[in-house]
């Protein structure tokens, strides 16, 4: 079982009686990345969403301004990967025919003049940094 909270992310025994391993905010969203400096606002680690392939990795949507996906071995814990995403990652899925996690985004990605639909990694290299975006052609948002 794992928790995850602005205070670190917490795995315990399957029955959750046992804690098993504690990740330090620090760890997960280090001081060294960008974080907000407008008043009145925390800069605590969100985490946007979470998913598990079920065998090997928990994928966490995690920010504390730039939004990253953060990549957790399933059996210890450690962070094994770390991808730029979206501003604004709403919701992650595994695919398991295609192996890859799905994040769907809400806001525009800094790299991109165009809204970003959908950002696509692959779940079988989580350390490899092979990303796509989704975009969304101008008029296609009105129709259908």
């Amino acid at each position: 079982m794992w928790i995850f909270q602005s205070s670190g992310v917490y795995i315990y025994s399957p029955d959750g009686k046992t804690e098993k391993r504690f990740v330090p905010p620090e760890q997960v969203c280090p001081s060294d990345e960008p974080a907000y400096s407008g008043t009145g606002y925390n800069p605590s680690c969100r985490f946007y969403d979470i998913v598990s392939d079920g065998k090997k990795h928990v994928w966490a949507a995690v920010g504390r301004s730039a939004s990253k996906i953060k990549v957790f071995d399933i059996n210890t814990g450690s962070i094994v990967g770390a991808f730029e995403t979206c501003k604004s990652p709403n919701k992650l899925e595994y695919h398991p025919l295609r192996n890859e996690v799905w994040v769907r985004c809400g806001d525009m990605a800094d790299n991109s003049t165009e809204t970003t639909i959908l950002d696509v990694f692959s779940a079988s290299s989580p350390s490899v940094n092979i990303q796509t975006d989704i975009l969304v052609k101008e008029g296609v948002e009105g129709e259908g």
